[in-house]
């Protein structure tokens, strides 16, 4: 039997101890995998605890922040319950028994003017007339105090007319300014506003409102106020042009 040489020998030795582990080679490399898979074990563990700590402490604020939001909604709809609508407000004007007076016909509305102007007249005329009586202590009449008793009369009573128009023309600028505005401002409780728009519908209804009954109203009832103080003014001269006698008192009957 041949022999090989020493160098062989060797050579083969090394390499298969490589490849055929010796017991305590095997119980060294089991006793390492042992301690990566326990490691392994260990790192996923502190890894899910800090996933599970950090969204317990990201949890908290989106809690906070949907309770927020809620809560905003919430407001929000009590603002837009609360909000003016440009509808309903336009249908109390024309429930409203004084404000109403300006969507009549020219001639009905010309009517009830006139109508308040001489209602007006009546205890206006009377209290002027204390002040300038109609006729003397004979009886006899005095044109110029009657003349003055009606001037003063109707100055007055212009002025009244023109509180009641007043009166009517404010109603109207309201509703009108809810029908132009194409969103409205709602303050919240905090100090705040948000917007809220109309829909395209209701723009157009709106603008239908402010066009053919609002609007002319405003017009007009402008034009009234404006002929009421005009009245009044020249009313006012007329009476005290008209160069009426005072009634005169005792104290100043007794100096003279």
């Amino acid at each position: 039997m041949a022999t090989l040489p020493a160098s062989v020998r060797v050579s083969v030795r090394v390499v298969g101890s490589d490849f055929i582990p010796g017991p305590k080679a095997r119980l060294r490399k089991d006793l390492s995998k042992g301690q990566g898979w326990r490691m392994a074990g260990t790192s996923v563990a502190v890894t899910a605890t800090a996933c599970c700590s950090v969204g317990l402490r990201a949890r908290k604020p989106t809690a906070e922040m949907l309770k927020n939001k809620v809560a905003k909604g919430m407001q929000r709809r009590e603002m837009q319950m609360d909000a003016p609508d440009a509808i309903e407000e336009f249908q109390g004007l024309k429930d409203d028994p004084l404000a109403s007076w300006s969507l009549l016909g020219d001639q009905e509305f010309l009517a009830r003017m006139w109508t308040v102007l001489f209602l007006a007249f009546l205890p206006c005329a009377y209290l002027t007339s204390k002040v300038y009586p109609v006729s003397n202590e004979i009886g006899e009449l005095l044109p110029q105090n009657i003349l003055a008793d009606v001037s003063f009369g109707f100055s007055v009573a212009a002025l009244f007319l023109t509180a009641v128009l007043l009166r009517i023309g404010y109603r109207q600028l309201e509703v009108n300014q809810l029908l132009r505005q194409r969103s409205i401002f709602l303050e919240t409780g905090g100090g705040g506003y948000f917007v809220q728009k109309k829909s395209a519908a209701n723009q157009r209804k709106d603008a239908l409102i402010h066009r053919y009954e609002t609007a002319p109203s405003i017009v007009k009832v402008r034009r009234y106020v404006l002929s009421t103080l005009l009245f009044a003014f020249a009313t006012g001269v007329a009476g005290f042009a008209s160069d009426g006698e005072m009634k005169r008192t005792e104290g100043s009957e007794e100096e003279e």
